[in-house]
C-alpha cells in the first residue's frame, strides 16, 4: 500500500515537475524579450530628448544674441519651445542662476545649484531641479557650459512608458561615469559590467530580469529591469492544469480567501462599491465673466461620502481610479448625475456653460463624440452648453485622441486644457492639438502681486493663449488684487474662492438668480453712467 502511494506520488510529481521548468523556461524568455521591449522604448525616447535639446542650443547659437534675455530672444525661445516637443521648457542659465526661459524673465534669476555632472558633449546636466511654479515635480536641466543655453525637460518624459506593473525599474545610465541621467526605481551599477562591448545584454540574475541597450549615437545606455516575480506568474497558470483537481481547489479556495479578504478591506474595494451603490455626488464651482460679474457657467466637481460619515478627497480616488482602469466608469457617473441637474440651471439662463474633467482612458474611446451627442439630446441640453476639460498632467496625445477631439469641437462641444504649465508635457501641445480654452492653473495665479521670480510667468502664459485665440480661465483666484490683474490682462472668465466656493446643486440655482440680476443692473448702469457722459 505504501509502495502503491509512493508510485502514485512519483507519477504526479514527475510531470508536474517537468511542467514547471518548461513553464519556467517560457516564462524567462518571454520576460527578457519584455524588457528588451521597454529597454528599448526608454531609448528612443531618450535619443529624441537628447536631439532636440541639440538642435535647440545651435539654433540659438547661430542667432548669437547680445542679450540673451532680450524680449526678441525670449520670442525665439518660445517659439522653438512650440517646435520641439519633448522639451518643457527652453531656458538661459548664468551663474548657476536660471535668468530666462520662453516664459520669461526670471527677475534676478532662480538659483538651479551646480551642475551634477557634464556629459561627453560639453552639456552640464542637473537632474533635480525643483520650479517654484510646481513644488511637487523636478525636471532635468542640460545647459550648453559654453552659451548658458539649454532645456528642461521633465524626467517622466522619458521613463513613462506605460509599463503594466508599477515595480518595473527603467532608466538611462551615463556610460563613462555609471551615473543615472534619468532614473524610475532601482539600479545596480554592476549591470553596466554585463554589457561591455555588446549593443545589448539581457539576463537573469536571481532578483531581476534586465536588459541593457546602448544609444548608437549617444555615451548613454538604456535598461529595465523586471522582478523575479513576474517570471513565477507567467508560469503559474502552466502549472495549474497538471496539479491534482484537489490540490488545484485547495490551493484557489486559499488564494480566493485570501484575495477577498484583501479585497474587502482594502480602498480599491470601497470604491468599486461606491461606483455600484452611487455613493458619489457632485458640487459645482461657478464661473465668473471678469467684466461683468455674472455666473456664466461652473465646473462639475466629484465627492465621495461614505455611508458611515467619511469623506474621500479626490486627490486620493481618482488617482485610484486611473490606475485601476475604473475612470470610465467615473466619468460616466458624473455625466451622468451632471446631465440630470444641468437643465434646471439652463432654463434660468440658457447660455449657461457646464465644465467636466475628462481622463487620458475617456478620450481613447472610440465613438465618444456620438455618445456624448445621445446624452446630451436625451438631457435637451445643447452641445455648445458642454465643455469637456483635459488635465495637461494626465493627457496622452495619441492619435485616436485627437480625432475624438476632432468630433467633439465639430459638433460644438467646447475642448479646454486645464493646469496649463503645471504638467511636462510642452507648448507644442498647444500648437498641435485642436483646443477651445486654456486654464491658468492655481499655482501662476498665487504668484500675482508679489515679489516671486516666477511672477511675470502668468503674463506670458496669457500672452501664449492670446497668440492661439484661446478663451482663458484663471483657476485659484482669492484676492480682488489678482481679479483685477486678470482683468486688466483681457482674461475674459475666472472662478476661485472670491467668487464663489463649489456648492451643491439647489444652492447654485438660487444664487444664480441674484448674480445674474447683479450683472444685468451692473450692465444697466454703467451704459446709463456713459449716455450721460455722453
Amino acid at each position: 500500500m505504501l509502495l502503491v502511494a509512493v508510485v502514485t506520488v512519483i507519477a504526479i510529481s514527475v510531470p508536474i515537475g517537468l511542467s514547471l521548468v518548461i513553464s519556467q523556461r517560457q516564462s524567462l524568455q518571454t520576460e527578457l524579450n519584455r524588457a528588451s521591449l521597454i529597454a528599448g522604448e526608454v531609448l528612443r525616447r531618450s535619443q529624441d530628448i537628447s536631439s532636440q535639446v541639440i538642435q535647440i542650443v545651435n539654433l540659438l547659437k547661430q542667432v548669437n544674441a547680445q542679450e540673451p534675455c532680450s524680449g526678441e530672444n525670449i520670442a525665439l525661445m518660445r517659439s522653438l519651445a512650440f517646435q520641439f516637443d519633448h522639451v518643457t521648457d527652453v531656458v538661459y542659465v548664468a551663474n548657476n542662476k536660471l535668468m530666462c526661459s520662453s516664459y520669461g524673465r526670471f527677475g534676478t534669476g532662480i538659483d538651479v545649484g551646480k551642475p551634477d555632472f557634464a556629459n561627453m558633449i560639453g552639456f552640464d546636466v542637473r537632474k533635480r531641479v525643483k520650479m517654484p511654479f510646481d513644488h511637487a515635480s523636478t525636471f532635468r536641466l542640460t545647459v550648453d557650459s559654453n552659451t548658458g543655453y539649454g532645456a528642461l525637460v521633465h524626467p517622466e518624459l522619458a521613463t513613462d512608458v506605460k509599463l503594466d506593473g508599477s515595480d518595473i525599474d527603467v532608466g538611462i545610465i551615463m556610460l563613462p561615469t555609471r551615473k543615472t541621467l534619468f532614473q524610475q526605481g532601482y539600479f545596480d551599477p554592476q549591470w553596466v559590467d554585463k554589457l561591455g562591448s555588446h549593443s545589448e545584454f539581457k539576463w537573469f540574475d536571481g532578483r531581476y530580469v534586465v536588459a541593457i541597450k546602448r544609444s548608437e549615437r549617444y555615451t548613454y545606455a538604456a535598461y529595465a529591469a523586471l522582478p523575479a516575480n513576474y517570471i513565477s506568474e507567467n508560469s503559474r497558470g502552466l502549472a495549474f492544469w497538471l496539479v491534482p483537481l484537489g490540490v488545484v481547489i485547495g490551493f484557489l479556495a486559499a488564494w480566493l480567501i485570501f484575495k477577498l479578504s484583501k479585497h474587502k478591506l482594502s480602498l480599491l474595494s470601497l470604491l468599486k462599491q461606491a461606483i455600484r451603490k452611487n455613493e458619489f455626488h457632485l458640487v459645482y464651482q461657478p464661473v465668473i465673466d471678469l467684466q461683468t460679474g455674472k455666473w456664466v457657467g461652473a465646473e462639475a466637481l466629484l465627492r465621495w461620502k461614505r455611508p458611515n460619515g467619511e469623506v474621500i478627497s479626490p486627490l486620493v480616488f481618482i488617482p485610484l481610479a486611473e490606475r485601476n482602469n475604473l475612470i470610465v466608469k467615473v466619468t460616466e457617473r458624473v455625466l451622468e448625475m451632471a446631465l440630470r441637474d444641468f437643465p434646471s440651471l439652463l432654463r434660468k439662463d440658457p447660455d449657461f456653460h457646464l465644465a467636466i474633467n475628462m481622463s487620458a482612458d475617456d478620450l481613447q474611446k472610440e465613438g465618444l463624440a456620438a455618445a456624448l451627442h445621445q446624452s446630451l439630446i436625451s438631457a435637451g441640453i445643447a452641445e455648445r452648453n458642454l465643455i469637456i476639460e483635459l488635465t495637461e498632467r494626465e493627457f496622452t496625445n495619441t492619435e485616436a485622441t485627437r480625432q475624438n477631439l476632432r468630433e467633439l469641437r465639430g459638433r460644438g462641444i467646447s475642448v479646454a486644457i486645464d493646469d496649463f504649465g503645471t504638467g511636462y508635457s510642452s507648448l507644442s501641445y498647444l500648437n498641435t492639438l485642436e483646443l477651445d480654452c486654456l486654464k491658468i492653473d492655481k499655482a501662476f495665479v498665487d504668484t500675482i502681486g508679489t515679489e516671486s521670480a516666477t511672477s511675470d510667468v502668468v503674463a506670458h502664459i496669457i500672452s501664449i493663449a492670446r497668440s492661439l485665440n484661446l478663451q482663458m480661465v484663471a483657476e485659484g483666484v482669492e484676492t480682488q488684487e489678482q481679479a483685477d490683474y486678470l482683468r486688466e490682462k483681457g482674461v475674459q472668465l475666472a472662478q476661485g474662492w472670491l467668487f464663489a466656493k463649489p456648492m451643491l446643486i439647489d444652492e447654485l440655482r438660487r444664487k444664480m438668480v441674484s448674480t445674474t440680476q447683479v450683472a444685468t443692473e451692473t450692465s444697466v448702469a454703467t451704459t446709463a453712467s456713459s449716455t450721460a457722459s455722453a
